[in-house]
């Protein structure tokens, strides 16, 4: 198992992170729990299986929110093949649900890579490193919609294209 970019602590000292290749060869997304004795306690939060629900969650930080909700994005998978944006609910026994809130869709962007930020007004950043033909990547942006990113968000795009530079415009 090859583990992801960086942890990300939540309350409590929980620590959150993923694997590339684990679970069933598409990725984890897992959590160290402290005890009070000092050791800590592992849980898979989230498998992925490879298709729609996203693969190889590497190249990314997971962002953690107010509520409780992990956010994270996959290289691969989705309905192209070139990744998504997830958020995983905890449910009341065994692994989270994951709902895809953004499939990405080759131009203007492609692989997802990089930190997940929320900004002061819910809105989710991430960047990606490309669409394979013209760009070397994009920077989007997920604006809630009803309080949650999840239904029914908006998403905006910037890339850039070879050989020139040009601004801001929607996916």
């Amino acid at each position: 198992m090859e583990a992801g970019a960086e942890l990300r602590r939540k309350l409590a000292g929980n620590l959150y992170g993923e694997t590339t290749f684990g679970g069933l060869g598409y990725g984890v997304i897992w959590k160290l729990a402290p005890n009070s004795d000092g050791s800590w306690t592992e849980s898979t939060l989230y498998t992925f299986k490879g298709g729609r629900d996203g693969a190889d969650p590497w190249g990314t930080s997971l962002a953690l929110d107010s509520a409780g909700y992990v956010y994270g994005t996959t290289d691969k998978g989705g309905a192209d093949d070139c990744g998504v944006v997830f958020k995983l609910t905890p449910t009341t026994n065994g692994p989270w649900k994951e709902t895809v809130i953004h499939t990405f869709m080759d131009h203007p962007g492609c692989g997802s890579f990089g930190d997940l930020i929320f900004d002061g007004s819910g809105n989710l950043y991430g960047t990606t490193y490309g669409d394979g033909s013209k760009t070397f990547g994009s920077v989007y942006e997920i604006t809630p919609s009803q309080g949650s990113p999840a239904t029914s968000p908006a998403t905006r795009g910037w890339s850039t294209e070879w050989p020139e530079t040009k601004g801001p415009r929607d996916l």
